[in-house]
């Protein structure tokens, strides 16, 4: 038994506690992966790695579309992604695995391709009739193995020869309890698979019928539990787990599924790395078992961490964010004074008071915080697009793990003094999206991406998963297609805006990288590109009173406002001063005019003011500094004064 020692203090500006544990004169550690030695930075959206025999490995880097091959802290080369996979901004998610005979095989949304080394020749084939590809592993009885699911849906194991692409079995996850949104693949020497579930937030070993040999794991924060577990690693009977919303590696034993160990400093200020993890997504051991290699898509990084030598002790920091409120997701919602904001680490939904139009306010109020982990009324997992309508009451929220739309009523008066309301919300009504998409004639159910009210009883909706957009009847019983004048391949966001010629909307599409506006005449929408807009991956999308239009763009690092056909960029890059931000998420115009744009890799927000002044920013406290005394600075500014 370890003996330790437990110090605990609480951040109060950071509304976090910090436990730390460290072994006196204790070598139980030597031998364990887990010693930082190395991080690798400039890696554009790094989600997958895979190990080659000679210390080098592979990096999938999707914001950049390309492959990096590293060895030595260095990168030697690069190559692009081939475009068969469909990996790249706008799906920045993929996989990517190590064969025999000097060969890679990539796979993403599109599909899997094998890459082989024939001298100075890469030569490139594509395994047919593979697709939605979240993991692959090569097989050691020979070929390799995918695992194909959608966001929400279990999917399906395939294992393919890699000469022709013959699929010798395919194996259907859905019946398998606990695996309802793999997430990630291993396989171990005799051929036993291992499953991660980022929804049900399970690992999972199989015997290759799919019968079930051990399952681990629930969601939860502390050591012991899991929390979105995505990339998978085994080596020498022992299966690592990239355990993200945890910020922590998870080490299990392969053979009884029971947990070894976990390790972990949480990342806590901008950039932090050398041991401290951020979102750790992929993970790959190398051929000598030497080292594990996390990626960091957050961060755009690597790490390795190699095994620990005798008196050297794994740092073992857990970081409890107790419902810091701080840790934004990818969508805002504003109307009236009310502003509602996507909490997905925790799965909640926040309210905020923005304060009526004139009125001066530091930064907003939290006056709301609801649900929790579940499948229950009132439980959510990863919730994603917002909507609200102060006037009736009503909060509209996209339940993305349980395939739902939730409308949610609201207990609040305008007039009532400023507090925080346990009991802000409750559920009002849901809509099962799997069956109503069923009665549409749909395959795959409808996955609202955005939702932006109408000036009626109806909504618009962006639909991820068919391409397309929807009108829905905010008493959710309605759907009906929009017509479009061009084609739409991955709407994420919407807005709306009405004025004495009708109502205009605006659409952005990730994989065409354009924006998309024009009228709304009943279920037709005549849209036309906003040109010379040059955009990697627009994510948010929102308009000004002036009719200006707003976009952020994920991948480069930009809110763009365009004017009449002229387009300014409101900031200058990445980074956290208060002309910078991080990979932006959704954005939103208030009542008054003031702009909020999720500034999510940086946990924080912007407020412009309608002339386009920055005049707020308000999060996480040490990615806020900055831009705080940037404002402070100028005579006679105050934050979120106007």
């Amino acid at each position: 038994m370890r003996q330790a020692t437990m110090a605990a203090f609480a951040v109060l500006a950071g509304m976090c506690i910090v436990c730390t544990a460290s072994a006196q004169g204790d070598d139980s550690d030597a031998g364990a992966l887990g010693i930082f030695a190395q991080q690798i930075d400039g890696l554009a959206g790094a989600c997958a790695v895979a190990a080659a025999e000679d210390g080098a490995f592979a990096v999938l880097c999707p914001d950049a579309g390309e492959v990096a091959l590293v060895k030595d802290a260095r990168v030697l080369t690069r190559f692009a992604i081939p475009v068969q996979t469909g990996i790249g901004p706008a799906r920045p998610w993929g996989s990517i695995t190590r064969l025999p005979g000097d060969a890679w095989a990539v796979g993403g949304f599109h599909g899997l391709v094998v890459i082989e080394t024939q001298g100075a020749r890469h030569v490139i084939s594509t395994l047919e009739a593979i697709a939605n590809v979240r993991a692959v592993a090569p097989d050691p009885l020979g070929g390799l193995v995918a695992l194909c699911a959608s966001e929400a849906e279990p999917g399906e194991l395939v294992f393919a020869s890699r000469g022709d692409g013959a699929h010798t079995m395919r194996l259907q996850l859905e019946a398998i309890p606990g695996v309802r949104g793999p997430s990630g693949l291993a396989l171990d020497a005799s051929g036993d698979v291992y499953i991660a579930d980022g929804l049900a937030c399970t690992v999972t070993k199989l015997r290759r019928d799919g019968s079930v040999v051990w399952q681990f794991g629930e969601y939860g924060e502390p050591v012991g539990f899991l929390s979105s577990p995505a990339g998978l690693a085994v080596h020498d009977d022992r299966v690592y787990v990239a355990n993200t919303r945890n910020h922590r590696i998870t080490v299990l034993d392969a053979m009884s599924g029971d947990r070894l160990d976990a390790w972990g400093v949480h990342s806590r200020t901008p950039r932090e790395g050398a041991g401290k993890l951020h979102y750790p997504s992929g993970v790959a051991v190398t051929r000598d078992g030497e080292a594990l290699i996390v990626c960091e898509p957050w961060e755009d990084r690597v790490q390795v961490f190699r095994r620990a030598q005798v008196g050297e002790t794994i740092q073992r920091v857990k970081y409890i964010d107790l419902g810091a409120y701080t840790h934004f997701g990818n969508s805002i919602a504003l109307d009236g004074q009310l502003m509602t904001i996507v909490q997905p680490d925790s799965h909640r939904i926040l309210v905020y008071d923005i304060g009526p139009a004139g009125a001066e306010r530091e930064e907003p109020a939290l006056i709301g915080a609801y649900g929790a982990y579940g499948d229950r009324a009132g439980q959510f997992i990863d919730p994603g697009a917002l909507a609200i309508d102060a006037d009736a009451k009503r909060l509209y929220v996209h339940d993305r793990g349980n395939a739902r739309l939730c409308a949610l009523a609201m207990s609040w008066e305008a007039s009532e003094p400023i507090r925080f309301r346990p009991d802000l919300l409750d559920v009002a009504r849901s809509v099962d999206l799997q069956a109503m998409s069923g009665q549409l004639g749909l395959e795959r159910a409808i996955e609202p991406s955005s939702i932006a009210l109408l000036p009626d009883d109806r909504a618009l909706i962006a639909d991820a998963a068919n391409g397309g957009l929807w009108i829905m009847h905010r008493a959710l019983h309605t759907f009906e297609r929009v017509v479009t004048d061009v084609e739409l391949e991955l709407p994420r966001a919407v807005a709306v805006r009405t004025s004495t010629r009708g109502i205009e909307i605006a659409v952005t599409d990730a994989v065409r990288g354009h924006v998309f506006t024009g009228p709304l005449e009943g279920t037709r929408a005549r849209l036309a590109p906003v040109e010379d807009l040059h955009l990697l991956d627009p994510w948010g999308v929102a308009f000004m009173q002036d009719g200006a239009i707003v976009v952020t763009d994920r991948a480069s690092h930009i809110v763009h406002v365009v004017d009449e056909g002229q387009a300014e960029a409101l900031t200058q890059g990445m980074g956290v001063q208060a002309s910078e931000v991080f990979k932006p998420r959704g954005c939103a115009v208030s009542d008054d005019g003031r702009l909020f744009t999720l500034d999510r890799g940086n946990h924080r927000v912007f407020v412009w003011s309608p002339a386009r002044e920055l005049i707020g920013v308000f999060g996480a406290r040490p990615f806020i500094l900055d831009a705080q005394r940037t404002l402070w600075a100028k005579e006679g500014s105050h934050p979120m004064k106007r």
